[in-house]
């Protein structure tokens, strides 16, 4: 479960459900991103700061990454942000904290190409398959995604209707990570 990238994703005005996150610390993993698309600013900032709040009290090392807003990651004193294509206007002229880890979806073998030179902390590939947690208008990568691992001089995390019985068809290696929230609500479902 270490190389699981848990998102944990919340409609607007869904409350966070501490029991599921402190479940996903228990496996420490390296990263842990908050989606609360169409959510207010503040409601993200005080979800984020709980999520640091409840890593520190399980004492593990997870980072937790504040998808598609930077204002919200550094007032949460989150430990990163995870952004989109459309986002990464947002990474010019502005001035980030050292040591904030930054992230970028890509879904093309030239955009992992162009993510290559870009002073990241990881990539997001995909969507490998097809995904019912969020609306795309890219294309399934799987057939590239062996490409994509190579290419990439990041840390690669697949994201995109990956659960625990597609996972093996993914490559593996030390740098390669696969994002999951449906498959880890499920499980965790399963043993309540």
């Amino acid at each position: 479960m270490k190389k699981i990238y848990p998102i944990v994703n919340l409609s607007r005005g869904e409350e966070l459900c501490e029991e599921f996150v402190r479940w996903l610390f228990s496996f420490d993993p390296r990263w842990l991103q908050i989606r609360m698309k169409d959510s207010q600013h503040d409601d993200l900032v005080r979800c984020a700061r709980r999520l640091t709040e409840l890593r520190n009290s399980a004492g593990v090392t997870t980072k937790i990454i504040v998808n598609d807003s930077i204002e919200a990651a550094m007032e949460a004193g989150a430990d990163g942000v995870h952004l989109g294509q459309e986002d990464l206007s947002e990474l010019g002229g502005k001035r980030l904290p050292a040591g904030l880890e930054i992230g970028i979806s890509t879904h093309s073998l030239e955009q992992v190409r162009l993510a290559n030179s870009q002073n990241i902390s990881y990539i997001g590939f995909g969507p490998v398959f097809k995904t019912e947690t969020k609306e795309t208008r890219n294309s399934e990568v799987f057939p590239i995604a062996g490409e994509a691992a190579k290419l990439s001089t990041h840390p690669i995390v697949f994201i995109g209707g990956i659960s625990f019985e597609n996972i093996a068809s993914l490559p593996q290696g030390d740098d390669i990570f696969y994002a999951a929230i449906s498959a880890l609500k499920a499980a965790f479902l399963k043993i309540q």
